[in-house]
């Protein structure tokens, strides 16, 4: 019964791979304001591929951008709690 529902929420119409990726987009944002920059990164690692396939070239270039000002703040001591 359990697989059932979660074959209906994937299935659905309000599960889509774009809702995926904004949801994906809001944690990365959520996480960055939480200095929780490892897990910033671990989640770039999922965005990244799907907006390769989906040849989304302009967020690809924030992603990295912010992937080089995450990897700053790991560098720099004083910015990680």
């Amino acid at each position: 019964m359990h697989l059932q529902a979660e074959e209906e929420i994937a299935n659905s119409r309000i599960f889509t791979e774009r809702n995926l990726l904004d949801q994906l987009a809001k944690a990365i944002e959520w996480l960055n304001m939480a200095k929780f920059y490892e897990h910033t990164i671990e989640v770039y690692n999922l965005l990244i591929p799907m907006l390769q396939k989906r040849n989304e070239y302009v967020r690809l270039s924030k992603c990295y951008q912010e992937l080089v000002t995450i990897c700053k703040n790991l560098a720099d001591p004083s910015m990680v709690s």
